[in-house]
């Protein structure tokens, strides 16, 4: 199952790659003219850019379904919060099941359908092939459960009056899609994570300045981040590559061992690097981000382990 899970997770990171020269250009460039004091009200709008830059840049075409989605979550989160009051609960409802479908659809749709018409699949139909022929999109789990994440926060917000300060939604729609947009589409986050809530985000959109950036922090972080990613996971995955099928019969019981610890630390090395370098470059931008892994290892049960592994899907 853990093979088969990095595998997705290889499939969902064929855009932009944070190890790339092109992520390092596109970084550099957007904070060139993030920072521009003749740009400063514009600045979501720039992340924006970027960010849709970043994510179509190998296959422009699921850019749609990103901007559909954001859209989608930003006129129900909308309505939640200025409809009547009797009618938030069905947009709630509505939007989180809307949500997991589309997740759903593009998730699972390819592997339900290989299932039950696998009887079709030598003469397939054309709505078996169409079915079938679905591309994984990007970062749908990730963005997927943001939105959701800003539904649920909004209708907390509207229904407790505790949380009332947790998240303000701007009362101009087109103001909310822009944050909304920024939100789920923050390019340092969106397709490895941090999952960040909709509370946490929103209010940290606001103007930002050079000054201001933390740059030992980010400096620490983003080169830790590529340190797990490029040195360690990516030369061990040369070495527990043997550890699948049909390779892994001609290696003894005791180096099998060995690779799985080694697989361990790689896929360890590969999650945490990615959100390291999402945490620093966020930072670069003025937002902070959760942090993802804390020493998952050393966990002394299964419950404790995931509560350091992955913290932010988790919770």
């Amino acid at each position: 199952m853990a093979l088969s899970t990095m595998g997705c997770i290889i499939k969902e990171r064929h855009s932009l790659l944070f190890n790339s020269w092109e992520f390092i250009f596109l970084v550099l460039l957007t904070m060139l003219v993030y920072y521009l004091p003749l740009f400063r009200s514009l600045q979501v709008l720039i992340l924006i850019a970027s960010s849709f830059l970043f994510y179509a840049f190998d296959k422009p075409v699921l850019l749609l379904l990103l901007v559909f989605s954001l859209s989608f979550f930003a006129i129900v989160s909308y309505a939640v919060c200025y409809n009547f009051i009797n009618k938030r609960s069905m947009w709630m409802g509505a939007g989180v099941v809307a949500g997991l479908s589309i997740l759903g659809f593009f998730k699972y749709g390819t592997l339900i359908s290989k299932t039950l018409l696998s009887a079709n699949i030598i003469n397939p139909t054309s709505t078996t092939h169409f079915i079938m022929s679905i591309p994984l999109p990007i970062g749908i789990s990730f963005f997927t459960f943001e939105g959701i994440s800003l539904i649920v926060d909004t209708y907390r917000s509207r229904t407790n009056k505790e949380d009332r300060s947790n998240l303000q939604i701007a009362p101009n729609f087109f103001s909310h899609l822009q944050q909304t947009a920024l939100f789920i589409s923050f390019f340092p986050h969106l397709i490895a994570g941090p999952i960040i809530k909709a509370h946490q985000f929103f209010p940290q959109i606001e103007a930002k300045y050079f000054k201001d950036i933390d740059w030992e922090y980010a400096f620490r972080t983003i080169v830790l981040g590529y340190f797990l990613k490029m040195v360690i996971a990516d030369n061990l995955k040369d070495q527990t590559f043997w550890i699948v099928f049909p390779y892994f019969q001609t290696h003894s019981s005791l180096t099998l061992i060995a690779m799985l610890y080694g697989y361990s630390i790689q896929i360890f090395s590969d999650f945490a690097g990615y959100s390291l370098i999402a945490i620093g470059t966020a930072s670069l931008f003025g937002y902070t981000l959760p942090i993802n892994f804390n020493f998952p290892y050393i966990a002394q049960s299964f419950s404790e382990f995931w509560q350091r592994w992955h913290i932010s899907l988790s919770t």
